[in-house]
């Protein structure tokens, strides 16, 4: 094949390429906060953060936090009703009921035995953490993983996060 071709084949191909957002967000993404890394950092009071993200379906992917005095941070960053930060508040029980969730589902014990022997490509992955005084601990949920003893509780936490910080008023209806 001639050089000349081969430029001219090149420029039409890459050329149209390289002006198109080829993330998988497209161009209408919100910035991720990291409110799930910037836990170990926070004063030591109760925090619980989820954070959802992505996959190659329409997976709505956000992080919310919910503070010891109520306080609640959401932002949303794709497929979701509401993208950007959101500041709200909820009765301190909530608060104290989320961490009495966790504690009876015996989170720490969770987090620790996280197996993952794959069985599903590209399925939900959720991220949860917890600090109550100075300890933090963190668990890394990929849903597609063969299932396991403690998924199912795992789960139940961060519905019970979902809903007991009413994140649906910004998420949406379910996508999956």
């Amino acid at each position: 094949m001639p050089t000349a071709f081969r430029a001219a084949l090149l420029l039409l191909v890459v050329l149209p390429l390289a002006s198109c957002d080829l993330s998988p967000f497209g161009s209408g993404r919100g910035q991720r906060l990291g409110l799930i890394d910037g836990i170990a950092g926070t004063p030591r009071d109760t925090v619980v953060v989820l954070e959802r993200l992505p996959c190659l379906l329409d997976c709505p992917v956000y992080e919310v936090a919910v503070y010891g005095d109520g306080t609640v941070v959401y932002n949303g960053v794709y497929d979701v009703d509401r993208k950007g930060v959101v500041r709200a508040r909820v009765d301190r029980g909530v608060v104290r009921g989320l961490v009495a969730a966790f504690e009876a589902a015996d989170y720490v014990a969770l987090a620790d035995a996280l197996p993952c022997e794959f069985g599903i490509y590209d399925d939900l992955e959720v991220w949860t953490a917890l600090r109550v005084g100075d300890r933090v601990t963190r668990a890394e949920h990929y849903h597609g993983c063969i299932p396991w003893e403690g998924q199912a509780q795992l789960r139940a936490l961060e519905d019970e996060v979902d809903r007991a910080l009413g994140t649906a008023r910004w998420v949406g209806p379910p996508r999956y």
